[in-house]
This record gives C-alpha cells, structure tokens and sequence, in this order.
C-alpha cells in the first residue's frame, strides 16, 4: 500500500499543482459583474449661497450627501471586480452653472468619478444621469413680525408688551419664497414662564424651521406688569348738556356699573364719590320729546380726586345687564 501512495508522487505533485494554478487563474483573470452601493459624495457648496441643493437619480429618487443609495454594477476582471464591496462617488461642478437664482442642472456620471481602475467598467443603476435642483439666497429687507410669549408669568404678573428691534432688517432669502407685500418674517417665541420683571433678549432669533437666514441683529424687549386689582361700583349719572336742553331732558337710568383697575390699595380705598359718570345729550337727541335711548359711545366717567388720576383706570360696564346697554332718557316737550 505504501508503495502505491508513493509511486508517480512528482507527477502527482505536480497535477495538483497545475489545478491550484489553474483555479487561481481563473479566479483573477476570468471575467465577473458585480453590483455594489456607491458612498454618494458631491461636492461641497457655500451654503450661505445656497438655500436648498436636492440631488435626485434617473427614477426621481433623492440622493443625500453621505449616503449609498446609489448602485452601480461593475464588469471586469474577477478578482478586480470582487475586491469593492463599495465606492465612493466625486465629481466636480462648474459654479458658472449655477449663477441663475434657482434652476436644474443634469449630471453625468463619468467612470472616472468613481475611482476605480481603467480595466473595470462602471454602469451607475438606473441611469449615469443625475439631476441637480438649487435655490440660491436673495439679499432682501423683511419687516419682523411681531413675537408672542410661551408660557405664563409668575401668578400676579401678565405681559403687557412684547417688542423686536428693530422692525426691519437685512436678510437672506431663498429666490423660490415669495413673501406677499406686508407679508412679515415670523421671529421665534419668547419664553415668559416663572418671569414677573421686565428683560431683553439679545440677538434673537426668527422662528425655527425658518428658510430665512438673518443678517441683522435684532433684539426683544419684554415688559411684564402686576395684574391690576379690579373692583366693581356703582356710579350716579350725571346729565352733560347745553344749559337749554338740560332742563328737558329727565335721565331715567340713574346709576351705571363701573369697573376700577389699578393698584390693590388705591382701588379698596376708592370711593364712589371720587368719580363721576356722564352721559351726553346734544341738541339732535331732544329734537323730539319722548323716550330716548342715548348709545353708549356718549358715556364716559370723570376722576375728581386728582391721587386717582394716571393710577387708576374707570372701565364703564354698560354690558353688565341688557339693561344697561343704553342710558335710557325721557325728553320733555318745550
């Protein structure tokens, strides 16, 4: 037995020899195809020039910057061939292509842009063209919008003004948004929660999501007051007329309700007799004797104590009641 195992071993040796090598040669040097994804990279553009750069492939579909959506398959020698398992795909752009506001530019995919050796054949999946969509920015001038608080003040606090400065500012604008005339840029809420004192927030920002890119700084200011104390009365009416119509006219509703707003002292300590409720008759209203109803716009109220004057605000309620709604009077007949 041992004797035939070792006859013939050179030839033997040699006929295995000749199968590794002939495997090897066609593992390397046969010819193979191989779809692989391709690491899409374009190249990089200002993007303070450019407000939206959408790449899409020949089904529409679109290509991000990092991504490997992007497919090719590759023919050539085997080895070559199954040695990628990925590519990464570059190309240049020309920027005198690019100089209308917005557009569509159509992109072939060169082999060389792939980086692989001349001997394998490159076929991008679905098609070598691709599509560039691009939206530049326009300097402009936008009015601001005027911004609204988030959240609520400390208890015992409102907001009473909500301020951007300035108004109006530079900017950048993407060619393709249209701002209507009047049309203002949102600007970013302002958080106001747990606040009871008036503050600024510096170099604010427009709303987020805003395609809008500032160039201006801009400001806003913030005042928050004490909720005033409030406190219901009722005031006697007084009669506001020509000294000849006074004595024909008879003021059927004598009181009206009145609601003081201010200070929590100044307002428990007020007395009704510290204000004075009026309503005006003119000559068209006693024109005619009888029954009349005076509308309302003629009511107003005077502070006769002057420590009430610019603390106190009298906010006449003719809403209170439906009878209220109008100062009913009685004209007498000359």
């Amino acid at each position: 037995m041992k004797r035939l195992l070792l006859e013939n071993l050179a030839t033997k040796t040699m006929a295995i020899l000749l199968a590794v090598l002939t495997w090897v040669y066609l593992f390397t040097q046969g010819n193979d195809t191989k779809q692989i994804k391709v690491e899409f990279q374009p190249p990089p553009l200002d993007r303070q020039v450019f407000a939206s750069l959408v790449y899409k492939d020949g089904s529409g579909r679109v290509l991000e910057p990092g991504s490997t959506d992007l497919e090719v398959k590759l023919s050539g020698p085997r080895g070559d061939v199954r040695s990628y398992s990925q590519v990464t795909c570059k190309f240049p752009l020309d920027l005198k292509h690019l100089n209308a506001p917005q557009g569509l530019i159509s992109i072939s995919l060169e082999p060389a842009y792939f980086g692989l050796p001349g001997a394998i054949q490159v076929q991008p999946l679905p098609s070598k063209q691709i599509t560039l969509e691009y939206v530049k920015y326009l300097d402009r001038e936008i009015d601001l919008d005027a911004p609204r608080a988030e959240g609520e003040p400390r208890e015992g606090s409102r907001v009473e003004s909500l301020h951007v400065l300035p108004t109006r500012i530079r900017a950048k604008v993407p060619a393709d948004l249209s701002l209507r005339p009047g049309e203002k840029a949102a600007v970013r809420r302002v958080p106001v929660a747990g606040r009871f004192e008036n503050f600024t927030l510096e170099r604010w920002e427009l709303e987020p999501g805003s395609r809008i890119l500032s160039e201006t700084p801009f400001r806003v200011e913030i005042r928050i007051v004490p909720v005033p104390a409030t406190r219901r009365l009722q005031l006697d009416l007084h009669l506001t007329a020509k000294e000849e119509n006074k004595a024909r006219v008879k003021l059927d509703t004598k009181t009206v309700t009145a609601e003081l707003q201010g200070p929590q002292a100044l307002i428990q300590g007020a007395p009704e007799s510290a204000f004075a409720a009026y309503v005006v008759v003119t000559d068209a209203d006693v024109a005619t004797p009888g029954p009349k109803n005076i509308n309302l716009p003629a009511l107003g109220c005077h502070v006769l104590d002057p420590q009430y004057l610019g603390q106190v605000t009298v906010v006449l309620m003719p809403d209170v009641t439906a009878e209220n709604r109008q100062v009913k009077i009685t004209v007498l007949a000359k």
